[in-house]
């Protein structure tokens, strides 16, 4: 009775679920936009009913905002989203803070949330390519990964702080500490899927997310130190040394792409790009395994348009990814 009301609930025709269903109820959705851009090379290869299909998945998830369906509930990830819907005057009208220039602290909001966004994104991407995360991740799946599926939730969720959200029976404290271990050790908030990580963001707190204590009658800035700390003077000097001496030896490639003297911080949103792609096209390889065999070429033309790149730079991006590309996307919540 509860699937039945579920399935209801997330408005997913059955054999859409029969079809798109993996091993672990979960179901990606693919965007329309990536779906305009596949149909040109390759409606000679997938069939009419593919993209019929592929269409209502999408929509559904659309309508749900969100990225896949976890036993048919909707499983969020912005991260995989070419842009943020932007904060408007309406929006700040509904809260409880006075503004005195709502358009202009409306643009300014969304331009901070479109920065934190694409270093977010561009994190999953340098992320997803390093094999000391990815061996950890699936030592994670083969020591608790048939505890983990046994849920409805997927993997613990955790209070700022990474401390344990109370009345979640289903998890043991040993699969808690494990996951715990790992979101901590790389700035991670969730895995949404053992495919899909997020990380830790800017937060604005009463309590510091890594500090019991905290003067009351103030508020603490939380800036993971796997993201930029912008602007000029002794503060943003004194918090960028900080963020620098965090003894992070595995993330240090990273903070120095980030940091503040470097050059090469538009290599975020090639890491970026490369963290949709390398998504994507695990999912609709995995889908469609035959019908794409020795279809690469016209996979890159698809997602050149999608991403209005080049198609030398997608053609760079996969063979970078060589080796992640290769792994199939794992049937596992």
């Amino acid at each position: 009775m509860r699937n039945d009301l579920l399935r209801e609930l997330s408005n997913i025709p059955e054999r859409l679920i029969s079809h798109f269903e993996m091993e672990s109820g979960l179901v990606y959705a693919l965007p329309a936009e990536l779906l305009d851009a596949l149909k040109l090379p390759l409606h000679k290869t997938l069939s009419p009913q593919v993209f019929s299909d592929e269409r209502e998945l999408s929509a559904v998830a659309e309508q749900r905002e969100c990225v896949a369906f976890r036993r048919c509930l909707p499983v969020r990830f912005p991260r995989l989203a070419q842009s943020i819907k932007p904060v408007t005057a309406k929006d700040l009208a509904s809260t409880l803070v006075p503004c005195e220039n709502p358009e202009g602290q409306a643009a300014d909001l969304t331009a901070y949330l479109e920065s934190a966004h694409r270093y977010s994104r561009g994190y999953c991407g340098w992320l997803v390519q390093q094999r000391e995360f990815r061996s950890e991740i699936d030592s994670l799946r083969e020591t608790h990964g048939e505890a983990l599926s046994a849920t409805e939730r997927g993997f613990p969720p955790m209070q700022l702080g990474l401390k344990r959200i109370p009345g979640y029976p289903e998890y043991t404290d040993e699969v808690v500490q494990c996951v715990q271990a790992i979101y901590r050790k790389w700035r991670l908030q969730q895995l949404a899927t053992i495919d899909l990580p997020v990380p830790h963001e800017p937060q604005m707190a009463t309590v510091n997310a890594y500090v019991q204590g905290c003067v009351e009658g103030g508020v603490t800035p939380h800036i993971p130190d796997i993201f930029p700390i912008d602007g000029t003077g002794p503060v943003v000097e004194q918090m960028e040394n900080a963020r620098n001496s965090l003894h992070a030896p595995h993330l240090n490639e990273w903070k120095k792409l980030i940091g503040s003297t470097s050059r090469q911080k538009k290599k975020v949103d090639t890491y970026a790009r490369q963290f949709q792609f390398q998504h994507y096209f695990r999912v609709i390889r995995q889908r469609y395994p035959d019908q794409l065999r020795r279809k690469k070429q016209a996979l890159y033309e698809a997602f050149a348009s999608y991403f209005e790149a080049s198609r030398d730079a997608i053609e760079r991006d996969s063979s970078q990814l060589d080796d992640l590309l290769d792994r199939p996307l794992d049937a596992m919540l």
